[in-house]
């Protein structure tokens, strides 16, 4: 999953659930631009980053990870030794 579908995905939880980005730094203790610039898909947050907007918007990380296509997964090129 990359940056931007995960941004594109927290900012659609946030929507549905009715919360501000204002409501979501003041209760996850990250900054508004913070969050806003995560739903843009213009950072790569922190596990811990993720960790206080998934507790904010009240879901967790599972239900994310089972989000991802296998398509999303990079696959590492086989090397020869």
């Amino acid at each position: 999953m990359s940056a931007k579908h995960l941004g594109t995905y927290l900012y659609q939880v946030r929507k549905q659930r009715g919360i501000t980005q204002s409501t979501v730094a003041r209760y996850s203790g990250l900054s508004r631009n913070m969050v806003a610039l995560v739903e843009r898909g213009e950072v790569v947050p922190t596990i811990e980053t993720l960790a206080k907007l998934y507790r904010c918007l009240n879901f967790s990380m599972t239900e994310v990870l089972f989000r991802w296509r296998i398509n999303d997964i990079p696959v590492a090129p086989d090397y020869e030794i």
